[in-house]
């Protein structure tokens, strides 16, 4: 079987549409910038060049001259949607430590208007974000000190500060590097353009990607998977990227947040305990399609910063992608953080509704009582952390810091010890001690005992 490259294109009928020249850098290789944003920039003719950051990427990218498929899968408006896409905007794909000249003389390249990366909500990969940051920072000093203004640079993530973070990191490889204020002066010159992306798209797993390279009948190893769905919002003028223009980020944040991540929240804390692998095994689960239509609709909308009117279309749009049988959307890997989710979506209805009414609500408790369950046995193994889940292993996707704290649990704790030893803990919940929600404690010892 024959391998994704150039030379192969005719002969597989792949229309041609490479663009002429490298316009923007992207640092990093994640699922959500490969299966969404670049194909959003392969639609528009944009080249880039992609820098491998830790991946380990680059090799394969690099042997199949930047080319790679992703497959489109879901619906929309009760249409059925199938594409299969091939990737052509990446020009190159560069490993620094492999050839760093490279990666300088493109930084001396005054094509070069804009660079692209993305910061990860979650911190699963802390090491590679570092990398990415002083890989970028190297970039941007060699540009600086052949007098070249500096690039745009779009920084994807889920805060609405994310631009001041990524000049807050490079600033501190200048300092590091003593690169002086005349670099940092220029730094400060540089066009932040914060952004958000909300996909579901990852690279498919070895078993996914073989079976769908023996329907192409060639090989490619780098295949995404991603929904119909997906929204690239920058806060500002485009400028030519192929996204949705938004005077502030805090309303589409504000939905994902407190809807689609909420909805995220309940599926992967209760999912895995009761079989379901998908989100789509959690849409038929009736039980738990019942628990998350309560939890959302009953508990999440009523405290969220937005009208009901306003956001029914949006709570359409997240159950309809939930339900997608046409991608695999495994919840180990939709549901990724769960932490990060829990703080994100369920804490703030649940702070609300104690205050309220002294209580938190029955099914994000029942919620986070899950999570607490599933993650309790989380320890780390050959191929990263796990825990076990009726006696096989399911990956915890977290930072390390989660990580270490969970390290100290067993589900053979009884219910008391175990929630006070959660709750309490502040590394958990941004130095919160969650003991402190009336009633909160109480109700997770009932249904840890239970």
């Amino acid at each position: 079987m024959k391998t994704l490259c150039e030379a192969i294109m005719d002969d597989y009928e792949i229309e041609r549409r490479r663009p002429a020249s490298i316009s923007g850098v992207q640092f990093g290789m994640d699922g959500a910038l490969m299966g969404f944003v670049d194909r959003l920039l392969d639609d528009a003719g944009t080249g880039i060049a992609c820098v491998d950051c830790g991946e380990g990427l680059a090799e394969k990218l690099g042997a199949q001259d930047g080319l790679y498929t992703v497959f489109v899968r879901g619906e929309v408006k009760g249409e059925a949607v199938t594409r299969e896409q091939v990737v052509q905007c990446v020009l190159r794909a560069l490993d620094p430590e492999a050839d760093d000249e490279a990666l300088m003389a493109l930084a001396r390249d005054a094509g070069v208007r804009f660079l692209l990366t993305y910061i990860d909500p979650v911190g699963e990969f802390p090491a590679r974000e570092t990398l990415r940051f002083a890989v970028m920072a190297r970039f941007l000093a060699e540009r600086w000190r052949a007098g070249l203004t500096p690039p745009r640079l779009v920084v994807a993530g889920e805060s609405a500060a994310i631009g001041e973070e990524a000049l807050r990191r490079l600033r501190r490889f200048g300092a590091e590097w003593h690169a002086g204020a005349a670099f940092d002066a220029w730094l400060g010159c540089m066009e932040m353009v914060p952004s958000l992306v909300d996909s579901l798209s990852f690279r498919a797993d070895p078993v996914e990607a073989a079976r769908l390279c023996t329907r192409m009948n060639y090989q490619d190893a780098m295949i995404h998977l991603a929904e119909p769905y997906g929204l690239w919002a920058v806060e500002g003028d485009p400028n030519g990227l192929p996204a949705v223009k938004t005077d502030s980020l805090e309303k589409p944040l504000a939905l994902k947040r407190r809807l689609f991540d909420a909805g995220l929240f309940v599926m992967g804390s209760v999912g895995p305990l009761r079989g379901d692998r998908t989100l789509s095994d959690c849409m038929k689960d009736e039980p738990l399609r019942d628990l998350l239509g309560h939890a959302v609709m009953d508990e999440i909308l009523p405290y969220a910063p937005f009208a009901r009117e306003e956001a029914a279309p949006y709570l359409i749009e997240c159950f309809a992608r939930y339900e997608n049988t046409m991608n695999e959307n495994r919840l180990s890997d939709a549901c990724r953080g769960l932490i990060h989710l829990a703080q994100r979506a369920a804490l703030p209805a649940i702070d609300a509704c104690a205050a309220r009414d002294g209580a938190p609500p029955r099914r994000l408790v029942t919620a986070l009582s899950a999570m607490i369950l599933l993650l309790s046995d989380t320890r780390m193994g050959p191929e990263g952390a796990d825990t076990v889940v009726e006696g096989r292993a399911y990956p915890v996707r977290e930072s390390p810091e989660v990580i270490a704290a969970l390290g100290g649990l067993s589900s053979d704790m009884d219910a008391e010890s175990l929630a006070y030893a959660v709750l309490s803990d502040s590394t958990l919940w941004n130095g919160r001690d969650l003991r402190r929600t009336e009633g909160l404690l109480d109700m997770v010892v009932a249904d840890l005992a239970g």
